[in-house]
């Protein structure tokens, strides 16, 4: 364990954590394989997962041709012989005799707009792939606050407890000053965190009226169409009618207004560019 990449214990941890015995710092002559999986139930194997982990910060494959890319890490990792032998021996070690495997690939990202492509590109050729993004986030939800001896998973204790549940420390974390989001991503990660349901609940209380007064100063739903349109959309016919008194009551609303907002005055500014549809019915019937 001592020798693994931390990305490689922190597979190894979400492979143990669903039931796997795993072999890891396996040899292929000069090649080293990823992790061998195995679960057993009433002491014989259900499954067996070759898996190998290729995770890069930096890296892309946003760019690289599908094919190109498939054949690359097929080649490498599943299809190489000496790896395939040496597989297939470990397996013979442990079980006692050959086992048909899964082979999964974890990789570090795959863009959005092609990840269908990409994913089914490695289906293609018997391959699984899953982004190491749903195991990170799949271990750290399932971290509990006991003490881990694997120090990487120590690690993401850590960073889960002191500092995402931390609201200040999230903000200073994802501030405009560093380059973890860029413009699009805060946009989509803010969408991503008003559509749960805890943080909706929480915006209703009136706790935080300030902070949505603010967020709406600074948003271009203070133009006056787009308000008007929330709250048309918002209110119900009654709510609307109280919202509208509310409004004309305001001592700022009485200093914009030419004249008091009457019903008469009302109608007489509204210009009736069309004459109603009952008017036409009359001259019909007649």
């Amino acid at each position: 364990m001592l020798n693994l990449s931390a990305e490689k214990q922190i597979v190894d941890y979400w492979l143990n954590s669903k039931g796997f015995f795993t072999i890891t710092n396996l040899k292929a002559g000069n090649k080293d394989v990823g992790i061998l999986a195995l679960k057993f139930s009433e002491g014989s194997v259900k499954e067996v997962w070759h898996v190998e982990v290729n995770c890069s910060i930096t890296s892309s494959v946003s760019d690289a041709d599908t094919k190109k890319l498939v054949a690359n890490f097929t080649d490498n990792y599943f299809s190489n012989s000496s790896i395939v032998s040496a597989i297939n021996r470990y397996i013979k070690l442990h079980i006692g005799s050959e086992y048909t495997y899964r082979k999964v690939l974890v990789i570090g990202s795959i863009p959005k707009s092609r990840k269908d492509e990409i994913v089914q590109g490695f289906t293609s050729e018997g391959i699984q792939a899953i982004e190491f993004k749903e195991v990170l986030t799949d271990v750290m939800q399932k971290l509990e606050t006991q003490y881990y001896k694997n120090d990487t998973i120590r690690c993401l204790q850590l960073i889960k407890y002191l500092l995402l549940s931390e609201p200040e420390a999230v903000v200073t974390l994802l501030s405009n000053e560093s380059d973890m989001l860029t413009k699009y991503n805060v946009s989509k990660f803010v969408k991503t965190l008003m559509n749960q349901d805890k943080l909706r609940k929480s915006f209703a209380k009136s706790a935080t009226d300030k902070e949505l007064i603010t967020m709406l100063k600074t948003s271009t739903l203070r133009q006056p169409e787009k308000l008007a349109k929330i709250a048309s959309d918002v209110l119900g016919k009654k709510s609307a009618k109280k919202f509208l008194t509310s409004l004309l009551s305001q001592e700022k609303m009485h200093k914009t207004l030419p004249k008091p907002f009457t019903a008469d005055y009302l109608k007489s500014t509204i210009e009736r560019r069309q004459k109603p549809l009952k008017y036409y019915l009359k001259k019909i019937k007649a």
